[in-house]
């Protein structure tokens, strides 16, 4: 497969996971929260068990659709560069009992 063909599969994608292996890991992803809105496609999460990554490096409670904020979604949902960026920035200061990878 070339490059360019697989660069094109990699935008189907509405998540990616960054593993963990070890026991007592969590499994945190980069998630599309808006893969059905056409207009919202580049709208990213950094998510692990209802917990998001805001732009400041916290990990956040995610409320329910209905009960998220302006200043929620503005602190917590990126492009999807931007999402690797901030778990780039941040995974190294990841709450006690979290393992590294």
């Amino acid at each position: 497969m070339k490059l360019s063909e697989a660069l094109d599969r990699l935008k189907l994608a509405d998540q990616f996971c960054l593993v963990r292996k070890r026991p007592g890991g969590r499994d945190i992803r980069i998630v599309n929260r808006y893969s059905l809105d056409p207009d919202k496609l580049d709208t990213w999460a950094v998510c692990s068990e209802g917990l998001v990554l805001s732009r400041w490096g916290q990990w956040i409670f995610e409320p329910t659709p209905g009960d998220r904020s302006g200043d929620f979604i503005a602190d917590t949902r990126h492009t999807l560069e931007a999402a690797f960026d901030i778990w780039e920035l941040h995974k190294d200061d990841l709450p006690e009992g979290w393992v590294p990878e």
